[in-house]
């Protein structure tokens, strides 16, 4: 039984994994984005 949970998991990572890839184009854009702001503010303050 535990194998199936196991099994099932698996499945589930992966189903997730191919929606998240699906939309990464616009995801890599928001991360690039806050990544960006993120650099200017903690130089800035440091």
């Amino acid at each position: 039984m535990k194998r199936y949970g196991w099994l099932l998991g698996c499945c589930l990572f992966l189903s997730i994994g191919m929606l998240w890839a699906a939309d990464e184009p616009d995801l890599r854009m928001l991360q690039q984005k806050a990544a960006q702001s993120r650099d200017m503010e903690g130089y800035g303050s440091t």
